[in-house]
């Protein structure tokens, strides 16, 4: 009953509800007829939503900052980060990880997070004798100096919306792996441009071999980096006001 007018930000591509208890068709999609715009994060997610509410729906990516500095690719660290809730996968990532050191037995990998399952995921990295290279550090609010001393970002989420601290990752200089099938993943890693790709939706057979792939691949590095960079130019701040001032009708 409000004269002014109401903007939807829908901060989660809709594909959770394929992951989560409750229905896609609920109450929420009802309420959404009272608003005048909605917001999603990539143009593909408006195809998700009932045809009767597309009309209103308008792309607003998250801005992506340049960045100063950047990775050299020095190090041999994998990089995680996220909340410790079932949705990013953690697990999967371990396991993958463990595969992956028996042939690579110098790498690191290290998550940066806090959560529910941060014990269940301390007992699984002693349950498979990985303890000296894995470490599950706090969140922390500048997360730059981890972004600069590593080398690969792994994101082994089962949905995203906009990725942020991939797409932090990627400006870097980072390279990436995540999962075809996650949404949101997929519209910032570019298969073999600027990381890889797992090919179907999350295992652990398929990200260990990702990984991999990647590391035989270190020659490629140099580029890829260049490719990852990039995306502080395909998201700009500049590109986001713009995207605001649409929205507004500014």
């Amino acid at each position: 009953g409000l004269s002014a007018d109401i903007i939807c930000s829908e901060r989660n591509s809709i594909k959770m509800y394929d992951f989560i208890g409750q229905k896609k068709w609920n109450i929420n999609f009802i309420l959404l007829v009272f608003a005048k715009k909605i917001t999603v994060q990539f143009d593909e997610y408006r195809y998700d939503y009932p045809i009767w509410l597309r009309h209103k729906i308008r792309t607003l990516n998250n801005p992506i900052f340049h960045q100063t500095k950047n990775t050299d690719l020095s190090s041999k660290t994998i990089l995680a980060v996220g909340r410790l809730a079932t949705q990013k996968r953690f697990d999967l990532l371990i396991r993958a990880f463990a595969n992956v050191i028996r042939e690579w037995p110098d790498w690191h990998l290290q998550i940066i997070g806090e959560g529910h399952l941060k014990t269940a995921l301390l007992d699984l990295i002693t349950e498979l004798g990985i303890t000296s290279s894995v470490t599950i550090t706090p969140s922390t609010h500048s997360p730059q100096r981890y972004y600069e001393t590593s080398s690969i970002f792994v994101i082994s989420s089962q949905w995203e919306g906009f990725p942020n601290a991939l797409a932090e990752a990627l400006s870097y200089g980072m390279l990436g792996v995540g999962f075809t099938h996650t949404a949101g993943v997929n519209k910032l890693i570019s298969n073999d441009q600027n990381g890889i790709l797992a090919c179907g939706p999350p295992s652990t057979e398929t990200l260990s071999e990702a990984i991999t792939t990647l590391l035989k691949r270190s020659k490629e590095w140099p580029t890829m980096s260049a490719q990852s960079k990039k995306i502080s130019t395909t998201f700009s701040s500049h590109n986001w006001k713009n995207q605001w001032k649409q929205i507004l009708d500014l």
